[in-house]
């Protein structure tokens, strides 16, 4: 079994649990490891690298479905650097009764 990897836990959510900690080095060697496919995660963690710090935290948190902490990141972030207006238009749509 030399060289192979195995995981104990369901790859998903290490690699979940490793984006939520923003540790893209961990994320990378996870989903390099697993037999996840690059085309699923490559376009996501090269978009996330490309924002700044807190509205990356944001989009994190967003996709991980933590949208109580994601919305904590956006009160670190600029009016300017990000559309507030988004965020309020897609989680304004997820309450509705």
């Amino acid at each position: 079994m030399r060289g192979r990897h195995r995981f104990l836990v369901d790859v998903n959510d290490l690699y979940n649990v490793a984006l939520g900690m923003y540790d893209f080095d961990l994320v990378m060697m996870v989903a390099q490891h697993s037999q996840k496919d690059p085309k699923e995660y490559l376009p996501f963690l090269q978009q996330l690298q490309g924002l700044p710090k807190y509205v990356q935290r944001y989009t994190i948190d967003d996709f991980l479905g933590r949208h109580e902490k994601a919305l904590e990141n956006l009160r670190c972030v600029s009016p300017t650097t990000f559309p507030f207006h988004r965020v309020l238009t897609t989680h304004t749509a997820h309450r509705t009764p």
